[in-house]
């Protein structure tokens, strides 16, 4: 099966400390892979280490590859231009003070130059994706701090849709909500995964059975976290 991303014996360690330890997985081409395990498993760290985020530590090494479209992504000299490619959603959703448009387009206008599309196309093809466009059509010059905490996460969502990635990463995206907010992104995250490769860590079990295509639990271990695929239909959310 032909993959978008591909872990491969891949380790992390933080100084002499072995955090991940000889991950591998893959994902498919579109679909929603969710990565649960216990807190201090490394979930976030795979994760930043996806989009090359983790670099930015110096106190962390790495061996082994991550593969996007079956090439190394450490083989790209710009590490901005994986990042483009590979976004992420936080946990704590990230809005700047500036309007509800100009942070739909914060980091598109750096790619606009060279699209056919206008601004206003993408702020509302976005805004529509990331389910949030009715809410705020005729808001868009207001500052997006005046949102609510749900319609600011998915204001990030929509955010990191502007510049068109192949990979959506999502670090624990409905833990900081509400329940009815919580919901409203879980069904956004269904449908992303349509036409989109999302890759989220969760600490809900529950979620992750009911909305991923593919689970991997990190296993904590004294030299360090290991992966393991998880059968969806064995999978216990209980255990």
């Amino acid at each position: 099966m032909e993959a978008k991303i591909e872990v491969k014996n891949f380790s992390v360690l933080a100084g002499n400390t072995i955090v991940l330890k000889d991950i591998s997985f893959k994902t498919g081409t579109s679909g929603i892979t969710s990565i649960v395990g216990a807190s201090g498993a490394g979930k976030t760290t795979l994760l930043r280490s996806i989009n090359r985020l983790l670099e930015e530590d110096h106190c962390y090494s790495f061996t082994g590859d991550i593969k996007l479209n079956g090439k190394s992504i450490f083989q790209e000299k710009n590490k901005y231009n994986i990042r483009r490619r590979i976004g992420i959603v936080f946990q704590k959703p990230i809005v700047f003070p500036a309007s509800i448009k100009k942070n739909v387009l914060f980091g598109a206008k750096h790619t606009l130059r060279d699209s056919k599309r206008s601004e206003m196309e993408i702020v509302e093809n976005c805004l529509t994706e990331s389910a949030l466009w009715q809410e705020v059509k005729d808001r868009l010059d207001e500052p997006a701090r005046n949102l609510s905490v749900g319609q600011q996460q998915r204001l990030a969502i929509a955010r990191t849709l502007a510049v068109a990635p192949e990979v959506i990463l999502m670090d624990e995206p409905t833990s900081a909500l509400d329940q009815n907010a919580a919901r409203e992104i879980e069904r956004l995250i269904i449908d992303l995964g349509i036409n989109h490769t999302v890759i989220m860590v969760t600490h809900n079990l529950k979620q992750a059975k009911k909305i991923s295509q593919k689970i991997i639990k990190l296993k904590s271990g004294s030299t360090g976290s290991t992966s393991e695929n998880i059968n969806l239909d064995d999978f216990d959310p209980k255990n």
